[in-house]
């Protein structure tokens, strides 16, 4: 079953996305990867080069990949943009992430053999054949008792 990825961090042990590629991609160590959907350019872009000490424009996937390495999670809280991310850390630990406004949307769903898989769509997720994609019965009852998802 398939669950809208929370505004802030959610953590996996291995993802793959599924669906429209990102734009923005950047390796800011070398056991780490940043993954990310933005709609526009972020807006706070001064600011935060200024907080990473860059004297010149760097590129976006630049400002938050060295940003999250620099500062952790709490860093995304400072961008000012509409964006998903999923962030490989060290740990080869796949982080999700989602700016406030939910604009992009970012969907995740454990995989028959324990694999997040991620994408920005339903569609392409509902179709991947490692997905069960069935009711999951437990869910639907919360659903229903709480009229949420939490």
């Amino acid at each position: 079953m398939s669950e809208s990825v929370a505004p802030g961090p959610t953590a996996y042990r291995a993802a793959r996305f599924v669906g429209p590629a990102p734009n923005d991609v950047e390796r800011p160590t070398p056991t780490s990867l940043l993954w990310g959907w933005r709609r526009g350019p972020v807006l706070n872009r001064a600011e935060l080069a200024a907080a990473l000490g860059l004297a010149e424009p760097a590129p976006d996937s630049r400002l938050l990949a060295e940003g999250w390495q620099r500062f952790g999670e709490t860093w995304f809280d400072r961008v000012d943009a509409d964006f998903a991310l999923i962030v490989f850390d060290e740990r080869d630990q796949a982080c999700l992430y989602r700016s406030r406004s939910g604009i992009v949307a970012l969907y995740g769903a454990r995989s028959s053999d324990g694999v997040a898989l991620v994408s920005t769509e339903l569609g392409p997720l509902r179709a991947d054949p490692s997905l069960d994609a069935g009711i999951d019965r437990r869910a639907l009852h919360e659903y229903l008792r709480l009229l949420d998802i939490a």
